[in-house]
């Protein structure tokens, strides 16, 4: 259908513990640098930080806030960024600031837009989509404000089910456009969910990295998904010492520093294991590890 002389508005959805990875600038600047050439539509973009609740608690809302919005001002294209409206932090698994995000996504569609719902691969689309249409079905549901407190939605009108979509680590699970309904309040608005976003140097994107024989497989990808707050591991390593992440999946080597050591600091999931000692033993830990993956696999 035409989209000729309607609003349009590209969510664009982060995951805020991998914004680098997560955020398809390739994508965004593709879907702009066309639209430059057919200005009579407006459209804007709105760029959303998912899963927040998974950082530590002393990262404030306005300074995270203000991250976000410089790392897009250093990271999008200058065509992208002229189309980019506002920033928003949420929680799709808590409902953490999705009501002011309903609010806003309502306010730029108005009675006739279209909303285009993008990310990459495990940024937790999905589950944004399902969060929203949780928090405007006409059903009772507790939500969470952007102070994380806990508010209630009351019956306006009859109950009308919708179907859940598929929330799943295996990239593929939505194929081509799909309509959406129970997000936007007018029935002439539409909401379209797109396939997600691969990423071939996000190995949670793409469960193979350009460039390298890594593969994961759904268990892999899903154990180095943070579930839970990210909590930090620090190892002060000096020059011929390692830290092997993930039972071989990465490894630092301190080769050289300033003084005798540096500290080194994982933020990952809590699943993701570790190993720190010296690089000398280093290739043979990974090695061990490699093996016992290849065995469980062939289990």
């Amino acid at each position: 259908r035409s989209i000729k002389g309607r609003r349009q508005v590209v969510l664009c959805v982060v995951d805020i513990t991998d914004f680098d990875g997560s955020l398809p600038l390739r994508t965004l600047d593709k879907l702009f640098a066309i639209h430059s050439g057919h200005p009579s539509n407006r459209i804007e973009l709105m760029l959303v930080a998912n899963k927040v609740d998974l950082l530590p608690g002393y990262v404030t809302q306005q300074r995270l806030q203000g991250w976000v919005r410089e790392q897009a001002r250093v990271e999008l294209s200058e065509t992208v960024t002229d189309h980019l409206s506002s920033v928003h932090l949420v929680s799709a698994a808590k409902g953490r600031g999705v009501v002011a995000l309903l609010s806003a996504i309502a306010s730029a569609c108005g009675p006739s837009g279209d909303l285009w719902v993008l990310g990459a691969q495990n940024a937790g689309k999905s589950s944004l989509i399902n969060a929203l249409r949780k928090l405007a079905s006409p059903t009772s549901s507790l939500m969470e404000d952007d102070d994380g407190r806990r508010r209630k939605k009351r019956n306006v009108r009859a109950h009308q089910q919708h179907h859940q979509l598929t929330e799943s680590t295996l990239p593929g699970t939505t194929l081509g456009f799909v309509r959406i309904d129970g997000i936007l309040p007018s029935k002439k608005a539409r909401t379209f969910d797109t396939p997600g976003i691969v990423h071939n140097f996000q190995l949670t994107s793409s469960a193979s990295m350009s460039g390298s024989s890594i593969t994961l497989t759904s268990e892999d990808i899903a154990m180095l998904l943070p579930r839970r707050q990210l909590k930090p591991r620090t190892f002060r390593c000096g020059i011929g010492y390692s830290v092997t992440i993930g039972g071989g999946l990465c490894r630092v080597d301190v080769v050289d520093a300033p003084g005798s050591s540096v500290y080194i600091t994982l933020w990952a999931s809590d699943e993701v294991s570790h190993h720190f000692g010296k690089t000398e033993n280093a290739d043979k830990i990974l090695k061990t590890a490699q093996r016992s993956g290849s065995d469980a696999s062939n289990r």
